[in-house]
């Protein structure tokens, strides 16, 4: 399962209301194991034009009945609007005001690198930054 340029910061989608970690914010992800054409089509599908992609280090996460190994992308994109449900949030509101999964962790602990004020993004005032999408199979 597995986006951000709005300056500095991510995009977040909700999980659903039933299920798996069920209301969480999270990353965004799909799932499945996805290549960079397909993880651009997915986003365009959201409505998202991804830019440059960097791979971030593979993750794993155990519950307590099944496993999830994930494979990350760094994601610079342009979105005029996120899809429903889903938010920007700045790396300070992250940190205070949502809680992610423990499942994205090893992401999350990237992001400071990948947008933050030492980050190579480019800067492109106006313009939405997407930085995590991922991919788990099990």
């Amino acid at each position: 399962e597995e986006i951000g340029f709005n300056v500095g910061k991510v995009p977040l989608p909700r999980r659903p209301a039933s299920g798996l970690l069920a209301g969480m914010w999270e990353l965004p992800h799909w799932e499945g194991h996805h290549g960079a054409n397909e993880m651009k089509d997915l986003l365009a599908a959201s409505g998202i034009q991804a830019g440059e992609m960097k791979p971030l280090p593979p993750s794993r996460h155990v519950f307590t009945h099944r496993v999830w190994k994930m494979d990350g992308l760094a994601v610079h994109c342009q979105a005029d609007a996120l899809p429903e449900g889903w938010v920007w949030v700045s790396l300070e509101e992250l940190a205070e005001q949502y809680a992610l999964p423990g499942a994205f962790a090893s992401f999350a602990r990237l992001l400071p690198g990948l947008i933050g004020p030492s980050s190579t993004a480019p800067s492109n005032a106006g313009k939405e930054d997407f930085v995590g999408a991922s991919n788990s199979h099990q």
